[in-house]
């Protein structure tokens, strides 16, 4: 058996602290001590290397994360592939039905929101922006389970086993032989759903991105209020539509039909 990586353990804690940072939407110095378990001087050490850095600001006796991150963020979604494939796709899209839509990847088991685009009629505006601040549950959405779909049995049972299958409303997959039940019936129909699973009265359909090697680059989905997502429109409009450009993004992608 190989043994773990080397890690660095300073970078570890400046890492984890940036996290908590992130979580506590700024914080002082001696609750940062007390959730990271480390003591007050060193976790101010930390801090002040990372203010004269410029990626944390000090208001008062409180740190935050700071705005250097923004632009590291978009250097690093404009050098993804699927972003640069998939953008122009997902704002047509939004034109096309009036709702909301948007672009899922999928890092060490979270989705991360690449891009999103709203039509004339997109409803819950606010909830879509904060959700691109955290990491999300595959389980809880249309793009995320058409992911979930895709991987291998042992990577769903990993996913699981390290996340958990929190619930977000009463209409939430919690039970694993539940969500395996689902992901079953994804594949069988090429598209995923979402009722009512991560925002009451809000239904999504997703479809994944698979390249020719069967590797899922990442997911798009369609979310709309139940009243105007029943019935043809939830199980035949919308899944079409998410399949039709789901593929177009992934040929985008294979014949480099995309601009920086």
């Amino acid at each position: 058996m190989g043994s773990e990586p080397r890690r660095i353990k300073s970078i570890e804690l400046g890492c984890r602290l940036l996290d908590e940072l992130k979580k506590r939407d700024g914080a002082r110095i001696k609750e940062l001590a007390k959730a990271l378990d480390r003591s007050e001087p060193t976790i101010h050490t930390y801090l002040n290397t990372l203010k004269q850095q410029g990626y944390v600001e000090k208001d008062g006796y409180v740190y935050k994360v700071s705005l250097k991150f923004l632009p590291m963020g978009e250097f690093a979604r404009n050098r993804e592939e699927l972003y640069l494939a998939g953008r122009d796709e997902i704002d047509s899209l939004a034109d096309e039905t009036g709702e909301y839509v948007h672009l899922i990847t999928a890092k060490k088991g979270r989705q991360i929101k690449l891009y999103e685009s709203y039509g004339d009629v997109a409803v819950a505006t606010a909830h879509h922006t904060r959700q691109r601040e955290f990491r999300q549950y595959l389980h809880r959405s249309a793009a995320g389970k058409a992911i979930l779909a895709e991987y291998p049995a042992d990577k769903v049972d990993q996913i699981i086993d390290e996340y958990g299958l929190e619930g977000a409303t009463e209409n939430t997959i919690t039970d694993r032989d539940a969500l395996l039940n689902e992901l079953d019936s994804i594949r069988e129909r090429g598209y995923a759903v979402n009722d009512q699973e991560l925002t009451t009265g809000l239904r999504s359909v997703g479809a994944s991105i698979v390249d020719p090697e069967n590797h899922v680059r990442g997911a798009i989905s369609i979310s709309a209020p139940l009243e105007r997502c029943k019935d043809k429109k939830f199980h035949e409009v919308f899944p079409d539509l998410v399949r039709q450009r789901s593929n177009v993004i992934q040929i985008n992608i294979d014949t480099k039909n995309y601009f920086f």
